[in-house]
C-alpha cells in the first residue's frame, strides 16, 4: 500500500551519495525523486527544477559539488518527466508544478535551515511562480489575521516558506524569436489545446544521454502544454514587482530560446536593492547551462556555489 510522501529509497556508491525515492502527489501520481545528502552538517537545502522534458539526473554533478558544501540537495522529476508518472511532457494546469515543488519543499524542509531553489528554463519560471505567489499568500494572511482579530476569532499566521534564495538560469519570461509562432496562431493552438490537450505536436531538440530517453513520446511537446509555455512567461512579467526573494540570474548570450535580457528584466523589475539580486552572462554559452562546455559547466557551478556561500553569510 502506497503512503503519501517518500517511500523506500536505495542508495547508489559515489563521492557524494544520491538516494532515490518516490512521492505521492496530490493527484495521487508517483514523483521520482533523488536526494544528495552531505556528509557533515547540514547548512542549507537546495530545491533543483528541471525545464521541460529534461529530469532530475541531468543536475548530478551541481548537486554533488554543492553536497560537498554541506548543502542538502533534493530534486524530482516533474509529472510527466523522467522516472515520474503521468503522461509524458503533459500536465493539466502549471500550477500543479509549483504546487509539486511546493509540497516537497514543505515536507523535507528543517527548522532553522535555510532554503535554496534552483531551476532551470520552465524550472526557473516555477520557481519565479513560487516566488511570486509567496508574497501573495502571506498577503492574504495578512488580511485574514485582522479579519479574524476583529471578529474576537482564533489567529492562525501563515507559515512562510524560508526561501532564502534563488538561482534562475535562462530563465522564460520571453522566449527568442521564432521558439513560438505568431500571436494568431497561439490563440488557436489554446483554443484547439482544449479540444485535443494530448495531441503530440512539436519534437524537442534535447540530447538522448540515459535511459529517461529512450521513449520517443518524451521528446514531443503535448497541445495541452501550449497554454502554460505561453500564458506564464506573461504572467511572471505582470507580476515581477512581488520577486522579493533574493536572486541569482544565469543566461548563456547564445541562448536561442530565451534572450539573455531575461536576466536584466529580472533584475530591472524586482524590487529587491542591488546587494540582494546579480545577473551573471556566459559568453557564448547555450540555453542550458549545464550542459554546455566543460568549461562552462565549472564556471556555472562555481559561481552558484560562491553565491550561496554568500548568503549564508560565509
Amino acid at each position: 500500500m502506497s503512503l503519501p510522501g517518500l517511500l523506500q529509497t536505495r542508495g547508489r556508491p559515489g563521492p557524494v551519495q544520491c538516494e532515490e525515492g518516490m512521492m505521492i502527489n496530490e493527484r495521487g501520481v508517483r514523483l521520482f525523486t533523488r536526494r544528495w545528502r552531505p556528509q557533515g552538517k547540514v547548512r542549507a537545502q537546495m530545491y533543483l527544477i528541471h525545464g521541460v522534458s529534461f529530469h532530475s539526473g541531468y543536475f548530478g554533478e551541481l548537486a554533488a559539488a554543492l553536497a560537498s558544501d554541506g548543502v542538502d540537495v533534493m530534486a524530482m522529476d516533474l509529472q510527466g518527466h523522467g522516472r515520474s508518472g503521468g503522461t509524458r511532457v503533459h500536465i493539466g494546469r502549471f500550477q500543479h508544478y509549483v504546487d509539486d515543488v511546493r509540497r516537497m519543499i514543505e515536507r523535507r524542509r528543517v527548522a532553522g535551515v535555510p532554503v535554496f531553489v534552483f531551476g532551470e528554463s520552465m524550472g526557473a519560471s516555477i520557481a519565479v511562480v513560487l516566488a511570486i505567489q509567496e508574497e501573495m499568500r502571506v498577503a492574504r494572511a495578512e488580511r485574514q489575521l485582522f479579519y479574524d482579530f476583529f471578529w474576537g476569532l482564533t489567529c492562525y499566521p501563515y507559515q512562510r516558506l524560508p526561501l532564502a534564495g534563488l538561482i534562475l538560469s535562462g530563465t522564460a519570461i520571453r522566449v527568442a524569436k521564432g521558439v513560438f509562432p505568431p500571436k494568431l496562431v497561439r490563440y488557436l493552438l489554446r483554443m484547439l489545446a482544449l479540444l485535443l490537450p494530448m495531441l503530440p505536436v512539436v519534437p524537442l531538440d534535447v540530447p538522448s544521454y540515459d535511459e529517461a530517453f529512450r521513449v520517443p513520446q518524451m521528446r514531443k511537446l503535448r497541445l495541452g502544454m501550449v497554454p502554460a509555455l505561453t500564458a506564464v512567461p506573461q504572467y511572471i512579467e505582470k507580476n515581477l514587482h512581488l520577486l522579493k526573494v533574493p536572486f541569482l540570474a544565469l543566461h548563456g548570450t547564445a541562448d536561442e530560446r530565451t534572450p539573455p535580457e531575461n536576466a536584466h528584466l529580472l533584475y530591472d523589475s524586482s524590487p529587491l536593492p542591488p546587494e540582494m539580486k546579480r545577473v551573471v552572462l556566459y559568453e557564448g554559452a547555450s540555453h542550458q547551462l549545464l550542459q554546455d562546455l566543460p568549461e562552462t559547466r565549472e564556471q556555472v557551478i562555481s559561481d552558484i556555489r560562491e553565491w550561496v556561500r554568500g548568503r549564508l553569510g560565509e
